[in-house]
Protein backbone atom coordinates (compact mmCIF):
# COMPACT_ATOMS: atom_id res chain seq x y z
CA UNK A 1 0.00 0.00 0.00
CA UNK A 2 3.15 2.70 0.63
CA UNK A 3 4.66 1.92 -2.66
CA UNK A 4 1.48 2.72 -4.23
CA UNK A 5 0.86 6.04 -2.35
CA UNK A 6 4.21 6.94 -2.65
CA UNK A 7 3.63 7.12 -6.52
CA UNK A 8 0.60 9.32 -5.90
CA UNK A 9 1.85 12.15 -3.30
CA UNK A 10 5.13 14.47 -2.39
CA UNK A 11 7.95 12.95 -0.36
CA UNK A 12 7.22 13.30 3.34
CA UNK A 13 3.63 13.69 2.75
CA UNK A 14 2.80 10.53 5.00
CA UNK A 15 4.46 8.17 7.89
CA UNK A 16 3.89 4.76 7.78
CA UNK A 17 4.35 2.65 11.22
CA UNK A 18 3.89 -0.36 12.32
CA UNK A 19 0.20 -0.88 14.31
CA UNK A 20 -0.04 -3.49 17.27
CA UNK A 21 -3.60 -4.84 15.26
CA UNK A 22 -1.78 -5.11 12.14
CA UNK A 23 -4.05 -2.48 10.65
CA UNK A 24 -2.49 -0.67 7.38
CA UNK A 25 -1.85 2.71 9.68
CA UNK A 26 -0.06 6.27 8.29
CA UNK A 27 0.77 9.33 10.13
CA UNK A 28 -0.09 11.98 8.02
CA UNK A 29 -0.20 15.95 8.32
CA UNK A 30 -3.06 18.26 8.54
CA UNK A 31 -1.57 19.99 5.61
CA UNK A 32 -1.72 16.36 3.53
CA UNK A 33 -5.20 14.82 4.77
CA UNK A 34 -7.41 15.78 2.16
CA UNK A 35 -4.62 14.69 -0.75
CA UNK A 36 -3.89 11.57 1.09
CA UNK A 37 -7.26 10.35 1.44
CA UNK A 38 -8.12 11.51 -2.38
CA UNK A 39 -5.31 9.34 -3.35
CA UNK A 40 -6.12 6.21 -1.30
CA UNK A 41 -9.75 6.95 -2.95
CA UNK A 42 -8.68 7.56 -6.10
CA UNK A 43 -5.90 5.25 -6.99
CA UNK A 44 -7.68 2.63 -8.87
CA UNK A 45 -5.04 0.10 -7.34
CA UNK A 46 -5.93 1.00 -3.60
CA UNK A 47 -9.48 2.08 -3.93
CA UNK A 48 -10.12 2.44 -0.26
CA UNK A 49 -13.97 2.93 0.57
CA UNK A 50 -13.63 2.83 4.46
CA UNK A 51 -11.94 4.76 6.98
CA UNK A 52 -11.43 3.13 10.28
CA UNK A 53 -10.04 5.54 12.32
CA UNK A 54 -8.48 8.97 12.22
CA UNK A 55 -7.29 10.96 15.44
CA UNK A 56 -5.71 14.32 16.27
CA UNK A 57 -3.56 15.38 18.57
CA UNK A 58 -3.42 19.01 19.72
CA UNK A 59 -0.06 20.06 21.96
Amino acid sequence: MTALLEQHLPSGSFEPVQAADGMPTIYVPREQLVDTLRALRDTPELRYAFLADITAVDY
